[in-house]
């Protein structure tokens, strides 16, 4: 997420941690499938959300692509996002009765809505999670506990994971202008094909995958590491 913005304008002006109580709680959304619906290309993916995908669909990534999944160009990069289709503009996982049809596997932005993370871009990494003041439709919020909202697994290494994957696009965005445009193209489309085309083991752990990619992308594309460059 941007930090291109006045927190006060658009949030709760809060900054939490995961041990933090949130107003978020929406009675498992019942009777409201708001936030699956014209989002436009908003829902930016990452590799651990294609990862989950491809676990949850048993699919090859063309025929994710093809049914959910558009391409997204973002500052030079091409990065997937969720599909919306159809009159009401719909996500293409929300079944007839307006609930997720992939919830255990549903993307991280999904996962974390209405809150947001904001990267550290001053000091070395990190970030804190932010609430979007209201995002949800639901009212009467009850509180709960962030590290449940989220409701991943192996929280401290997937926040690591985020951390290196926020500085490797930033650093390729910064990276983008300095190069010719058929460079770009280069560049653009190996990142596609490296973290989202090319199938994943999904029934091996998603970081040492992730891992060895970035290494690929370090020897392809330069010091695109997702370490700090001014540490």
């Amino acid at each position: 997420m941007s930090n291109e913005f006045r927190l006060e304008d658009v949030t709760d002006g809060k900054q939490y941690g995961i041990h933090d109580m949130v107003r978020v709680g929406c009675g498992d959304c019942e009777g409201c499938s708001a936030c699956c619906r014209g989002m436009g290309t908003s829902v930016i993916l990452d590799p651990y959300d294609m990862w989950n995908l491809e676990r949850a669909l048993g699919e090859d990534t063309k025929a994710i692509f093809r049914d959910h999944l558009e391409k997204h160009v973002q500052n030079g990069l091409i990065l997937p996002n969720l599909k919306m289709a159809g009159e009401e503009e719909a996500c293409t996982f929300l079944d007839e009765n307006g609930r997720c049809g992939i919830h255990p596997y549903r993307t991280g932005l999904c996962r974390l809505y209405p809150l947001g993370r904001k990267y550290d871009e001053t000091e070395n990494g990190g970030f804190s999670y932010i609430l979007m003041r209201d995002a949800c439709q639901k009212r009467n919020l009850t509180k709960v506990k962030l590290r449940k909202w989220i409701d991943t697994d192996n929280l401290p290494e997937n926040d690591a994971y985020h951390v290196r994957w926020h500085w490797f696009v930033r650093t390729m965005e910064q990276k983008m202008p300095g190069v010719s445009v058929p460079e770009q193209m280069k560049l653009a489309e190996y990142i596609l094909k490296l973290f989202f085309e090319m199938p994943y083991r999904t029934k091996e752990s998603f970081y040492p995958q992730f891992e060895k990619r970035m290494g690929m992308a370090a020897r392809k594309c330069g010091n695109t590491t997702g370490e700090r460059k001014d540490r």
